[in-house]
């Protein structure tokens, strides 16, 4: 049986997330701090929530696709989001640097849930292709119990170690570089 996803923000690359996973085939929640840019996501089949802690309530993975780790931290931090993950695999797909990683790694696992970091090195027009890029971090036992799900988000998904903030590390490198 296919986990439930939600996803955190529909901005867009935070839509084309949720909808490469309804393309997919899973059942997709998605929440966004302004309502109506959920409304495209609602009409392809996407269960539209409330609130952060409804969004959350609803999955097995949560995909959180904001702003930067503070703007992750506000969503999570904020009455019965904590309590809510607990079981959960949360997945951050926020730009920003190692240290926020491992700090929100940290936080995440304090209250019962997992946590895998990502960076993606694609455009929106991407994800769910085959060029779609996404490096990953954290637990490798998270992310291989969950390779369909990455899968439907780009044909490269890749694991690129346990540590947390690697996959930011190595995006950082990367665009430094070009």
């Amino acid at each position: 049986m296919k986990p439930t996803i939600s996803v955190l923000g529909t901005g867009r690359m935070g839509s084309a997330l949720a909808r490469s996973l309804l393309q997919a085939g899973y059942r997709t929640t998605v929440w966004n701090r302004t309502a109506e840019k959920t409304a495209s996501l609602a009409a392809a089949g996407a269960a539209v929530a409330a609130s952060v802690r409804e969004a959350v309530e609803a999955a097995d993975i949560v995909i959180v696709n904001v702003t930067d780790y503070s703007a992750t931290a506000v969503l999570l931090h904020s009455d019965g989001v904590a309590s809510a993950m607990r079981g959960k695999l949360i997945v951050e797909l926020t730009s920003g640097a190692p240290h926020g990683a491992r700090e929100a790694a940290d936080w995440i696992a304090g209250h019962g849930a997992g946590y895998l970091d990502g960076a993606i090195m694609a455009t929106p027009d991407f994800i769910g292709t085959e060029a779609g890029t996404i490096l990953i971090s954290g637990p490798r036992e998270a992310f291989d119990a969950n390779q369909g799900v990455f899968g439907a988000l780009g044909g490269n998904v890749q694991h690129v170690g346990e540590e947390p903030g690697r996959a930011n590390a190595l995006d950082s490198a990367m665009l430094a570089l070009m």
